[in-house]
């Protein structure tokens, strides 16, 4: 079966239209739906693809575009024209990098669930903007700049009209604004943008994105250049290539971004400041009670 087949049979089954259904609406043959189902039928002209259109509500040389396509071996897996159409379809994704509507169907699946309900297949990325997502990967944007080494400093989010200024020869720590969430069997690999590399800032090539790993991302940009360089939010400046792993490790081990654990220790702190203030005014209120008796 082939790219038309597949989509044309994954409608009618969608839409619960038998073949005689259809072959009786395009005054056709069930023979003849059953070889354009098959792939047999090598060529769809506009008239056919306007009644199919008609029948199953799409748009109306949809059909006979995706056949020539298909004839010029441009055409693009099932899937793709499936999603373009309205329909939610589990993406089969071999091991190796993944293209553009690969990334998007799995994280499509995730848009609409509560985070409690995430597992190790759950891709996220957030805020997600179509417009960064690109034919082999994702261009994020700075959203902080740490204030010296991150394990010895904490980070200041950049406002909005905020430029970021690297002196020559100097290197500035930065994290992503985007936060990630990474499937068990998915790894991101990080690379400057074409913007970052033309304004004479290079960037740590490194590490992986790890499976399981939750937080933004936080890179090196060093600046070769002999003249000061600023870099504004709207900057892409990393991008993210996904590659699907050939197995799941047997090593699951969930890895937290420094944003992401810092937060979690000054929430843990926050709450142990808590639970002794609230100690505080329960003994405060038993010693009142106390008084009370005597």
């Amino acid at each position: 079966m082939d790219v038309f087949g597949e989509v044309l049979r994954t409608v009618l089954d969608k839409k619960g239209i038998h073949h005689q259904d259809i072959a009786t609406a395009l005054g056709k043959t069930e023979s003849a739906v059953s070889h354009l189902i098959s792939g047999r039928t090598k060529s769809v002209d506009d008239l056919t693809s306007a009644r199919i259109s008609q029948v199953l509500g799409t748009p109306e040389t949809f059909w006979s575009e995706l056949k020539s396509a298909e004839k010029q071996r441009a055409a693009r897996p099932a899937p793709y024209y499936l999603r373009a159409l309205g329909y939610a379809v589990e993406p089969v994704v071999k091991a190796g990098i993944l293209v553009d509507y690969q990334v998007v169907g799995i994280i499509e699946r995730w848009k609409d669930v509560e985070e409690d309900a995430y597992t190790d297949d759950t891709l996220v990325i957030e805020p997600f903007n179509s417009s960064d997502m690109k034919a082999t990967g994702y261009d994020t944007h700075i959203g902080g700049v740490w204030s010296g080494p991150p394990k010895t400093s904490v980070p200041r989010r950049l406002q909005d009209d905020e430029l970021l200024t690297i002196q020559p020869g100097e290197t500035a720590y930065v994290h992503s604004r985007e936060h990630f969430r990474m499937p068990v069997d998915i790894v991101g690999r990080i690379g400057p943008t074409v913007d970052l590399i033309t304004c004479g800032v290079n960037v740590s090539h490194g590490p992986l994105v790890a499976p399981l790993y939750c937080g933004k991302l936080t890179v090196a940009l060093h600046n070769f250049t002999s003249e000061p360089v600023s870099i504004s939010q709207k900057t892409r400046f990393i991008k993210v290539v996904f590659e699907k792993l050939q197995a799941i490790p047997e090593t699951r081990e969930k890895l937290m971004g420094l944003d992401t654990q810092r937060k979690l220790e000054q929430d843990k702190a926050f709450l142990q400041q808590e639970e002794q203030r609230t100690l505080a005014e329960l003994d405060a209120i038993r010693q009142a009670i106390a008084q009370a008796d005597r």
